[in-house]
């Protein structure tokens, strides 16, 4: 019998602006927890936050995120982004040097990538993270679940695309021989639920619990936040298959129609 596990994926908290953000987060565990919590129909196995967790206020918000997360019934594992601060990230949440991060999950081995560069909306990969990401996949041959802030391919949106990984033909050289058991990339940055290709791994975005940006693929035209209201994704991975679903949560409360 094939195992099953679900995948939360949820992204751009940017605790510490005065936009509501934790209370737009708020929402948003709590319908984690009633959906896909114990004794639920798609109980999680874990929840991974793709970066920009933070944005500023880094030695209040941080640990107001660590508390959040150890009070929830599945394991979160928060990656860092663009708005994120490394140092303040690992004294609150503890480890040393890069947020990288392999796990062994029921659908295969979780590699969690540090794109952060200090004072960059942009991402960067360097040798030593790339060198690290080898090492990992190496260790296996079974299935594999990517994680990272900058998506490293274009989405359309030319204010996103100015600001992506910037070493993404690096990243490729790294994963290319490992394509095939790669099952999912998933990412954040772009605030937007997207899905697609790269290179033949499925990749996927989410909209931020902060705040989505409009689709606006113009060039020359300003990121736009929009008014929609914050959501997550819920990834139900078994065996070769992975069947994701974009959730928004409503304002009158986490429970289904």
């Amino acid at each position: 019998m094939r195992r099953v596990m679900i995948l939360l994926h949820l992204s751009d908290f940017h605790i510490g602006t005065p936009k509501g953000g934790r209370e737009r987060l708020g929402a948003v565990l709590d319908s984690l927890v009633a959906l896909h919590g114990p004794g639920s129909v798609w109980p999680a196995a874990l929840a991974v936050a793709t970066g920009d967790i933070g944005h500023d206020d880094y030695e209040n918000t941080y640990p107001w995120l660590r508390d959040r997360f150890a009070a929830l019934p599945f394991p979160v594992v928060p990656l860092i982004g663009n708005h994120d601060d490394r140092d303040a990230f690992r004294r609150h949440f503890g480890g040393a040097g890069f947020v990288q991060e392999a796990r062994d999950t029921p659908a295969g081995r979780l590699l969690t990538l540090d794109t952060h560069t200090p004072g960059e909306a942009g991402g960067t990969l360097c040798r030593a993270r790339l060198d690290w990401l080898a090492r990992e996949l190496g260790k296996s041959e079974g299935p594999v679940i990517l994680a990272l802030h900058h998506p490293p391919m274009r989405v359309g949106i030319p204010g996103f695309d100015a600001i992506g990984l910037r070493d993404a033909p690096a990243l490729l050289e790294v994963v290319r021989p490992h394509r095939g058991r790669i099952r999912a990339m998933l990412h954040g940055h772009v605030h937007r639920d997207i899905a697609g290709t790269w290179h033949g791994i499925p990749s996927f975005g989410v909209r931020g619990t902060a705040s989505s940006f409009a689709l606006d693929f113009r060039p020359g035209q300003r990121l736009r936040p929009t008014g929609e209201a914050p959501g997550y994704a819920v990834l139900r991975l078994e065996g070769e298959e992975v069947l994701r679903h974009g959730f928004a949560v409503p304002e009158s409360g986490p429970g289904a129609d």
